[in-house]
């Protein structure tokens, strides 16, 4: 019999999940994380570290604990609209206290998310890929945007 020319064609449906979760990453450019940096006056890096925390802890076992990226944003608005207020002795301390605070939940967080991506990587492409500590330190959400934009292209070079 003729095969019917209007009719769909006949192929194997292979879902292909990954389970690593890279392909949960949007490809965005290092460029655009820096210039929203700026603009939003540094709100941007932290609202990348919170969702990039929240893609990671879909798809790895080793969860990152949501309290100190809820430490991270609390802090950040105490310290941000705490330099409105009055310049009183009180008052720069307790500026003094909410920038340490924030300082060290932002590292903590940026290094779980580092942490994290870097298990996620290497479970995925091997030993391709690293991603300094130093770099991380320095250039925190736009390395690590960076990083994960390599292997977004090296996964969409891999499928062609």
């Amino acid at each position: 019999m003729s095969q019917n020319p209007y009719a769909a064609p006949n192929s194997e449906v292979a879902s292909h999940t990954d389970s690593e979760g890279m392909s949960e990453f949007s490809r965005f450019s290092a460029w655009g994380v820096f210039g929203l940096s700026l603009i939003t006056l540094g709100i941007y890096p932290i609202y990348w570290l919170y969702t990039r925390a929240n893609i990671i802890n879909q798809h790895h076992e080793n969860k990152i604990s949501m309290v100190w990226l809820n430490l991270l944003v609390i802090s950040f608005i105490i310290a941000f609209f705490g330099g409105f207020l009055g310049q009183s002795a009180a008052v720069a301390t307790l500026l003094l206290a909410t920038n340490i605070v924030y300082m060290v939940s932002y590292l903590a967080s940026l290094f779980k998310v580092r942490n994290r991506l870097q298990d996620m990587m290497n479970e995925r492409f091997g030993a391709k890929y690293s991603v300094g500590p130093v770099l991380t330190f320095f250039f925190s959400a736009i390395y690590l945007q960076y990083k994960i934009n390599q292997c977004i292209d090296d996964a969409n070079q891999g499928a062609e």
